[in-house]
Parts: C-alpha cells; structure tokens; sequence
C-alpha cells in the first residue's frame, strides 16, 4: 500500500513539472497590455526580520554604502530569471538561452510568470561576449519595492540601485568592474527583447 502510495505521490510531482514547463514554454514574451512575462528562476532572498526594511529609502540614501552592504541589500529585493518567449539570439553573440532578467520586488516564488514592465538594461562583458540583462518592475503595486516609471527616474531617484545591480551581477558571474560596458534605458531593454523572440 506504501509502495502505490509513493508511486502516486512521484507520479503527481512529474505530471506538475510537466504541466508547469508547458505552460512556461507557450507564454509569450509580451502580455497582452504589452508587459512583460517574467519566470522567476531565484526569488529574492529576505528573511522575517528584514520584511518591514523601507528598500525604497535605503536606495534612495545618499549614505556611503560599502559594497557588501549594497549586495546584502540588493539580494533582498532581487528576483533574478528569464523572459518567457525569447532567446538570446540577436545580441553581439547570443547564447541561445531565454533573455535574463532581473525584477525588482518582493520575494516571488521559483517557476512564477508575473507580469513586469522593464525600466533598464545592463550591458556587460561575460565570457568575452556582450551580453544584456534586463531590469524590470513588478506591474502588480503590492509587490513593489521601489517607485519609478522610467530609467531617469530610477537612476535620479535610486542612485544605489544601478551600483547594487552591477555588484549582484559581478558576484554572481565574476565578472570584474571592467567588463561593465553601460546603461540602456526601457525603450531600449524593450527593443532587445523584440529583437530576441523565439521564432
């Protein structure tokens, strides 16, 4: 009877995984309100104590932060994934997987579509290919963390985003300061993403 019972059990989680991967693999990369549809791969790591910490007001600090102090922040409010509907084809030599993105938000849990809208694009040099990584935020208000419409106003108003951004990346691929070519506003992390829809 144990033995039935554990088949069932295994049998169920593979026919989820199944179902979870289809429906992850026919979602397109735009929403119908022309967002984006975001699987989160890592959600954002934040812990009870740290749940009622105002990220906005830390980003928007002019306090000093050290670079551990950004990143420990940054991991907080960091879901890290991919953008349903691409892949990476277009850029100086793409790596054939979905395009990278990066929202900014709550912690969301692992194989979730939320729908996003993109506020940047980082350019850095990785493995010795130009490669882009998105950065968005959440459509939904309850998951934001942050309060920006576009990448002016997250650059003016949140200017230990974009360093916390460079660091989480850097650490994540060790990738030294160097290999950090630049910036791309929202238009430009939109057109990267039309550039590179599955075919």
């Amino acid at each position: 009877m144990k033995t039935l019972r554990y088949i069932f059990i295994i049998t169920s989680i593979l026919l989820l995984h199944s179902c979870i991967g289809r429906k992850i693999s026919n979602t397109p990369a735009f929403t119908n309100s022309n967002h984006l549809n975001a699987v989160i791969e890592k959600p954002a790591q934040i812990s009870v104590a740290n749940s009622k910490v105002n990220f906005g007001e830390k980003f928007k600090s002019d306090s000093n932060y050290s670079e551990s102090e950004l990143s420990i922040l940054f991991d907080q409010i960091g879901n890290y994934g991919f953008i349903a509907g691409t892949i990476n084809h277009k850029a100086t030599e793409g790596d054939g997987k979905p395009v990278e993105i990066m929202i900014l938000a709550n912690p969301e849990r692992t194989g979730k579509i939320i729908e996003v809208k993109p506020i940047g694009i980082l350019k850095l040099i990785e493995k010795e290919k130009l490669d882009y990584k998105v950065i968005a935020l959440p459509v939904t208000s309850k998951n934001t963390v942050l309060e920006a419409s576009s990448f002016i106003q997250l650059q003016s108003e949140y200017p230990n985003i974009l360093k916390a951004v460079e660091i989480w990346f850097q650490n994540k691929n060790s990738i030294p300061d160097n290999n950090i070519v630049g910036w791309g506003d929202e238009k430009e992390a939109i057109a990267f993403v039309s550039a590179n829809l599955k075919k």
